[in-house]
């Protein structure tokens, strides 16, 4: 695949607005240093490739690509990678072991593919605004997932019978993972977001990390925060906001100022109460007064979209079986899949079918099943053209 113009495949252009800037990724995270037969460029794009095709185990990927095809076989994972070459001293073509691709899963640094996943999102922003949520600033759903791990992946503590990692995701709600950190399974979500908090950006949790000192703390920093409060949440009626008649038949019930205490300071929030047509009540909490009561009830509503983001990559993306049993190698497999996310939505959004827009289960299998098939260049050319007309840093 050193020339990707020649004789191209769907898999490489799917991978396009990648290859724009993985060999200066590569170079400056210094990522194939020592490296003497499977470079950090193979190494990459083989792990998307095990997203993309949902391989059940690092023996299957593994099978795939050492299996030498003949002249006349289109399915050749070998030739899409560019791992053709012969073993040292022989005319051997060049295998990869087991044992070889869970010493690079285990020492070459995850940051190259976060380092990648950054520079993809900034290529797939400007073409994710949404028009629901314009003026808003920035809005962030967070939350964390769980994650089964093996037994003997000591490092993922989760309680005396099972081990697990959690994901704690950052979600922008155009549509895009925004961060994402990795603990073990009993990590504080409540530390990580506390961690994490940007100034200006709204950020959107469940009542799971309902906590006054953490609330302080974001008002202070000047970031925003819309959740939901405990059933047994304790404060101090401050002032009652006038519904208009309008807001009520909307189904606002209340909008109030409230004071909360943490650590013997006090904090201003705001309390909008919400009926439904099911006779249903529901309470939220912000440190966004500028907001219509309204509007805070369907910025929460937004947080499903990580729920469904969740479900998406669970679904689509292989993250029920790990690869490697390390941290370093699980953080690959995740910063894998987030890159493989992006370059589908890139597709999608690109590709000219309207029926990829929304990323349902046909455009994936649609994916899988075309990944080897040849595309002319031409393709390849009018969807960069596509790509850099709706972004500025596609080339950097």
């Amino acid at each position: 695949m050193s020339n990707f113009t020649i004789n191209p495949r769907r898999f490489q252009l799917l991978c396009a607005p990648l290859l724009t800037f993985l060999n200066a990724a590569i170079l400056g995270q210094r990522s194939d240093w020592h490296t003497r037969k499977f470079s950090a460029r193979q190494h990459l794009l083989l792990t998307l490739f095990a997203h993309f095709v949902h391989a059940p185990s690092a023996n299957a990927l593994l099978e795939e690509l050492n299996e030498v095809a003949g002249p006349n076989r289109e399915r050749n994972l070998r030739q899409m990678l560019g791992f053709e070459g012969l073993e040292v001293g022989t005319d051997q073509p060049l295998l990869l072991n087991q044992s070889s691709f869970s010493r690079a899963n285990a020492h070459r640094s995850y940051r190259l593919w976060r380092y990648c996943f950054g520079k993809l999102w900034q290529i797939a922003k400007p073409q994710c605004q949404s028009r629901h949520l314009a003026g808003l600033g920035q809005l962030v759903a967070v939350d964390g997932s769980l994650f089964d791990c093996l037994g003997r992946m000591m490092w993922a503590a989760y309680s005396t019978t099972s081990h697990k990692v959690r994901g704690h995701f950052f979600f922008d709600l155009d549509g895009l993972p925004d961060k994402l950190v990795l603990t073990d399974g009993k990590g504080s979500e409540r530390q990580i977001l506390r961690e994490h908090l940007r100034p200006n950006v709204t950020f959107i949790f469940d009542r799971g990390y309902n906590d006054y000192a953490l609330f302080a703390y974001a008002t202070k920093i000047g970031a925003f925060f819309v959740t939901r409060p405990l059933k047994n949440a304790v404060f101090e009626l401050v002032l009652e906001q006038v519904v208009t008649p309008s807001q009520m038949q909307k189904g606002i019930v209340c909008d109030q100022n409230i004071s909360v205490e943490a650590d013997g300071k006090v904090t201003i929030l705001r309390k909008v109460s919400f009926k439904d047509i099911g006779e249903n009540e529901w309470c939220y909490l912000t440190n966004r007064f500028d907001l219509d009561p309204l509007t805070i009830v369907h910025l929460y509503q937004y947080r499903w979209q990580i729920e469904l983001f969740f479900w998406w990559i669970k679904r689509h993306l292989q993250l029920r079986h790990w690869y490697s049993e390390c941290e370093n190698g699980v953080l690959i497999q995740l910063y894998a899949a987030l890159i493989a996310f992006l370059l589908l939505k890139l597709y999608s959004l690109n590709c000219g079918k309207a029926e990829f827009r929304q990323m349902h289960i046909d455009f994936v299998r649609w994916c899988q099943r075309h990944l080897f098939e040849p595309v002319q260049s031409p393709d390849i050319w009018a969807y960069l053209y596509l790509l850099n007309c709706n972004s500025t840093n596609v080339c950097t």
